[in-house]
């Protein structure tokens, strides 16, 4: 990242200050990727949120706010990356049990799949993000990136 010219995008990461899964990111490497201009995707796979068996939509929140304290809300989008995978799937694609429990998957509650992605800026809301934090994290942060990556 020390060489990046534009933003550097993770598009599907969290906190690992809060989740402490492999997967997850150091918050050296969300300091870099924010220097950078770039953006962090809040992922909802439900290993990524916590170490409860059934994660909670308040739990991704604590992921936002971590970021967000850690290099500004500017810096944090949405990368919920949703999958309705089965035990078949999982073998055929190969998934790392470390990383990835076997399925089947109990998303977060209050955001257990597409439909209830609304309750995300609420959520938002309620910890105290403003309305252009919300705005940004629910897309226009990366719309940003893209266009300083893009048009370049």
């Amino acid at each position: 990242m020390s060489i990046a010219q534009r933003p550097v995008i993770i598009s599907h990461g969290n906190a690992r200050a809060v989740c402490d899964s492999p997967r997850n990111f150091s918050d050296d490497v969300i300091r870099a990727v924010a220097a950078t201009g770039g953006v962090i995707g809040l992922c909802a796979y439900p290993a990524f949120v916590s170490s409860d068996p059934v994660p909670t939509l308040d739990q991704l929140i604590d992921h936002a706010v971590h970021i967000s304290e850690l290099v500004g809300a500017q810096h944090v989008g949405l990368g919920l990356d949703f999958a309705d995978e089965d035990e078949n799937d999982y073998d055929y694609f190969g998934y790392d049990e470390r990383y990835y429990p076997r399925p089947p998957w109990t998303w977060p509650v209050g955001i257990s799949w597409w439909e209830e992605a609304a309750n995300i800026a609420p959520a938002l809301r309620l910890r105290g993000f403003s309305e252009e934090d919300v705005t940004g994290i629910m897309g226009e942060n990366f719309m940003r990136a893209f266009e300083q990556t893009w048009n370049k």
